[in-house]
Protein backbone atom coordinates (compact mmCIF):
# COMPACT_ATOMS: atom_id res chain seq x y z
CA UNK A 1 0.00 0.00 0.00
CA UNK A 2 2.72 2.67 0.60
CA UNK A 3 4.37 1.61 -2.96
CA UNK A 4 1.02 3.29 -4.11
CA UNK A 5 1.09 5.82 -2.17
CA UNK A 6 4.07 7.13 -3.02
CA UNK A 7 3.56 6.74 -6.95
CA UNK A 8 0.16 8.77 -6.42
CA UNK A 9 2.57 11.30 -4.89
CA UNK A 10 5.32 11.33 -7.66
CA UNK A 11 2.01 11.43 -10.47
CA UNK A 12 0.71 14.82 -8.13
CA UNK A 13 4.31 16.24 -7.73
CA UNK A 14 5.21 16.02 -11.65
CA UNK A 15 3.13 19.55 -12.14
CA UNK A 16 6.52 21.37 -12.19
CA UNK A 17 7.15 20.27 -15.47
CA UNK A 18 4.35 22.34 -16.32
CA UNK A 19 3.46 21.32 -19.96
CA UNK A 20 1.09 23.53 -22.36
CA UNK A 21 -1.70 21.88 -23.19
CA UNK A 22 -3.69 23.33 -25.75
CA UNK A 23 -6.96 23.69 -25.06
CA UNK A 24 -9.39 22.02 -26.56
CA UNK A 25 -12.33 24.43 -26.61
CA UNK A 26 -13.81 25.76 -29.97
CA UNK A 27 -14.24 29.41 -30.02
CA UNK A 28 -15.30 31.47 -33.45
CA UNK A 29 -15.25 35.12 -33.12
CA UNK A 30 -15.81 38.04 -35.63
CA UNK A 31 -13.55 40.59 -34.49
CA UNK A 32 -10.58 41.44 -35.33
CA UNK A 33 -10.01 42.15 -31.76
CA UNK A 34 -11.42 39.59 -30.26
CA UNK A 35 -9.26 37.71 -31.88
CA UNK A 36 -6.27 39.02 -30.98
CA UNK A 37 -7.50 38.83 -27.21
CA UNK A 38 -7.93 35.23 -27.51
CA UNK A 39 -4.86 34.10 -29.04
CA UNK A 40 -1.35 34.05 -26.93
CA UNK A 41 0.46 35.76 -30.34
CA UNK A 42 -0.99 36.73 -33.85
CA UNK A 43 1.09 38.11 -37.11
CA UNK A 44 -0.73 39.15 -39.86
CA UNK A 45 -0.06 37.19 -43.50
CA UNK A 46 1.93 38.82 -46.33
CA UNK A 47 1.39 37.19 -49.22
CA UNK A 48 3.29 39.46 -51.16
CA UNK A 49 5.92 37.31 -51.89
CA UNK A 50 3.25 35.03 -54.39
CA UNK A 51 2.36 37.76 -56.29
CA UNK A 52 3.03 37.28 -59.92
CA UNK A 53 2.21 39.18 -63.30
CA UNK A 54 -0.61 38.18 -66.24
CA UNK A 55 0.18 38.80 -69.64
CA UNK A 56 -2.20 42.26 -68.94
CA UNK A 57 -0.14 43.36 -66.32
CA UNK A 58 -2.49 42.64 -63.42
CA UNK A 59 -1.60 41.39 -60.31
CA UNK A 60 -2.13 37.50 -59.26
CA UNK A 61 -2.00 34.63 -57.41
CA UNK A 62 -1.90 31.28 -59.21
CA UNK A 63 -4.39 28.82 -58.22
CA UNK A 64 -2.12 26.55 -56.05
CA UNK A 65 0.80 29.20 -55.27
CA UNK A 66 2.01 28.85 -51.98
CA UNK A 67 1.27 31.76 -49.74
CA UNK A 68 3.79 31.63 -46.25
CA UNK A 69 2.44 32.29 -43.16
CA UNK A 70 4.38 33.26 -40.29
CA UNK A 71 4.51 29.85 -38.33
CA UNK A 72 5.98 28.35 -41.15
CA UNK A 73 3.11 26.70 -42.77
CA UNK A 74 1.79 27.59 -46.09
CA UNK A 75 -1.90 28.34 -47.47
CA UNK A 76 -2.78 27.48 -51.01
CA UNK A 77 -6.18 28.93 -53.29
CA UNK A 78 -7.91 26.35 -55.76
CA UNK A 79 -8.39 29.56 -58.15
CA UNK A 80 -6.73 31.93 -59.25
CA UNK A 81 -6.77 35.16 -56.86
CA UNK A 82 -6.54 39.02 -58.17
CA UNK A 83 -4.85 41.56 -56.00
CA UNK A 84 -6.36 44.17 -55.90
CA UNK A 85 -5.89 46.99 -53.87
CA UNK A 86 -8.99 48.49 -51.92
CA UNK A 87 -10.19 52.42 -53.35
CA UNK A 88 -11.91 54.98 -51.87
CA UNK A 89 -15.30 53.78 -52.93
CA UNK A 90 -14.30 50.57 -50.71
CA UNK A 91 -15.89 52.12 -47.88
CA UNK A 92 -17.95 49.32 -46.32
CA UNK A 93 -13.94 47.88 -45.78
CA UNK A 94 -13.51 46.53 -41.88
CA UNK A 95 -11.42 48.80 -39.88
CA UNK A 96 -11.03 51.44 -43.08
CA UNK A 97 -8.15 49.13 -44.06
CA UNK A 98 -6.35 50.65 -47.14
CA UNK A 99 -4.34 47.66 -48.41
CA UNK A 100 -4.38 44.56 -51.03
CA UNK A 101 -7.43 41.72 -51.12
CA UNK A 102 -7.52 38.76 -52.74
CA UNK A 103 -10.52 38.45 -55.38
CA UNK A 104 -11.29 34.99 -57.13
CA UNK A 105 -12.47 35.18 -60.48
CA UNK A 106 -16.22 36.25 -61.15
CA UNK A 107 -16.60 31.72 -62.37
CA UNK A 108 -15.77 31.16 -59.06
CA UNK A 109 -18.11 29.10 -57.84
CA UNK A 110 -16.43 28.68 -54.33
CA UNK A 111 -13.29 29.34 -53.03
CA UNK A 112 -11.01 26.90 -50.57
CA UNK A 113 -7.80 27.58 -48.67
CA UNK A 114 -5.86 24.68 -47.84
CA UNK A 115 -3.68 24.51 -45.15
CA UNK A 116 0.16 22.46 -45.68
CA UNK A 117 0.87 20.10 -42.95
CA UNK A 118 -1.29 19.40 -40.09
CA UNK A 119 -3.07 23.15 -40.23
CA UNK A 120 -3.05 25.75 -38.14
CA UNK A 121 -5.06 26.01 -34.76
CA UNK A 122 -6.00 29.67 -35.51
CA UNK A 123 -6.50 31.83 -38.77
CA UNK A 124 -8.97 34.90 -39.01
CA UNK A 125 -9.24 37.00 -42.33
CA UNK A 126 -11.69 39.66 -43.22
CA UNK A 127 -14.27 38.69 -46.29
CA UNK A 128 -16.28 40.70 -48.43
CA UNK A 129 -18.53 38.74 -49.91
CA UNK A 130 -21.82 39.52 -52.89
CA UNK A 131 -24.47 37.91 -52.67
CA UNK A 132 -24.31 38.59 -48.74
CA UNK A 133 -25.37 35.35 -46.95
CA UNK A 134 -22.52 32.91 -47.50
CA UNK A 135 -21.27 29.52 -45.75
CA UNK A 136 -18.03 29.02 -44.36
CA UNK A 137 -16.96 25.64 -44.06
CA UNK A 138 -13.94 24.41 -41.29
CA UNK A 139 -12.06 21.35 -41.82
CA UNK A 140 -10.12 20.01 -38.44
CA UNK A 141 -7.39 18.05 -38.45
CA UNK A 142 -9.07 15.52 -36.51
CA UNK A 143 -11.64 14.70 -39.78
CA UNK A 144 -14.50 16.71 -38.54
CA UNK A 145 -15.71 20.34 -40.14
CA UNK A 146 -18.16 22.76 -38.75
CA UNK A 147 -20.20 24.80 -41.03
CA UNK A 148 -21.22 28.44 -40.35
CA UNK A 149 -23.41 30.82 -42.41
CA UNK A 150 -22.39 34.43 -42.36
CA UNK A 151 -24.08 37.55 -43.27
CA UNK A 152 -21.94 40.48 -44.62
CA UNK A 153 -25.05 42.87 -45.63
CA UNK A 154 -22.90 45.82 -43.97
CA UNK A 155 -19.87 45.23 -46.14
CA UNK A 156 -16.51 43.06 -44.62
CA UNK A 157 -16.57 40.63 -41.74
CA UNK A 158 -14.16 39.49 -39.49
CA UNK A 159 -14.01 35.77 -39.69
CA UNK A 160 -12.11 34.05 -37.58
CA UNK A 161 -11.06 30.57 -35.42
CA UNK A 162 -9.27 29.35 -32.57
CA UNK A 163 -8.69 25.80 -31.21
CA UNK A 164 -6.80 23.18 -29.98
CA UNK A 165 -8.01 21.35 -33.05
CA UNK A 166 -5.89 22.15 -36.07
CA UNK A 167 -7.83 24.06 -39.17
CA UNK A 168 -6.85 22.48 -42.08
CA UNK A 169 -8.95 24.05 -44.85
CA UNK A 170 -11.61 26.16 -45.25
CA UNK A 171 -14.59 26.94 -48.09
CA UNK A 172 -16.64 29.91 -48.84
CA UNK A 173 -19.74 28.92 -50.59
CA UNK A 174 -22.64 31.37 -52.04
CA UNK A 175 -26.28 29.92 -51.08
CA UNK A 176 -26.81 30.07 -54.79
CA UNK A 177 -24.68 30.96 -57.97
CA UNK A 178 -21.58 32.20 -58.31
CA UNK A 179 -19.37 34.09 -56.05
CA UNK A 180 -18.00 37.45 -56.13
CA UNK A 181 -15.81 38.60 -53.22
CA UNK A 182 -12.58 39.70 -51.72
CA UNK A 183 -10.84 38.73 -48.24
CA UNK A 184 -8.07 40.50 -46.70
CA UNK A 185 -6.31 41.16 -43.43
CA UNK A 186 -5.43 37.55 -43.08
CA UNK A 187 -3.97 36.86 -39.55
CA UNK A 188 -2.40 33.54 -38.02
CA UNK A 189 -2.10 33.46 -34.27
CA UNK A 190 -1.20 31.24 -31.27
CA UNK A 191 -4.20 29.81 -29.07
CA UNK A 192 -3.23 30.93 -25.14
CA UNK A 193 -1.90 27.21 -23.86
CA UNK A 194 -3.37 25.45 -20.54
CA UNK A 195 -1.45 24.88 -18.13
CA UNK A 196 -0.32 21.41 -18.18
CA UNK A 197 0.43 21.41 -14.72
CA UNK A 198 -3.50 21.69 -14.46
CA UNK A 199 -4.10 18.87 -15.69
CA UNK A 200 -1.44 16.63 -14.51
CA UNK A 201 -2.30 17.97 -10.60
CA UNK A 202 -5.61 17.13 -11.14
CA UNK A 203 -4.60 13.64 -12.08
CA UNK A 204 -1.96 13.06 -9.16
CA UNK A 205 -5.27 14.63 -6.68
CA UNK A 206 -7.44 11.90 -8.47
CA UNK A 207 -4.34 9.12 -8.20
CA UNK A 208 -4.37 10.00 -4.55
CA UNK A 209 -8.28 9.67 -3.94
CA UNK A 210 -8.18 6.68 -5.57
CA UNK A 211 -5.90 5.06 -3.40
CA UNK A 212 -7.39 6.47 -0.08
CA UNK A 213 -10.97 5.04 -1.05
CA UNK A 214 -9.16 1.81 -1.96
CA UNK A 215 -7.48 1.78 1.81
CA UNK A 216 -10.60 2.55 3.42
CA UNK A 217 -12.05 0.21 1.94
CA UNK A 218 -9.53 -2.37 2.55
Amino acid sequence: MKERIIMAVIIALVVVIGLPIQSQSTTMVDSRDAFVAGCASTADVDFSGSITLDEYNNRIIEAGTPIGLPGGNTLTFNAMMWVREIGITWFTWDGEYEGDVLQPTPDTSSLTGTFSGEGVPAFGMDVAVDPSNWTMRLTLSDGSYMDQMVYTDNGAKFFGYIDGVNITSFTISPTSGTIDFAIGRMIEGTPVPVPGSLLLLGTGLMGLGAVGWRRKQG
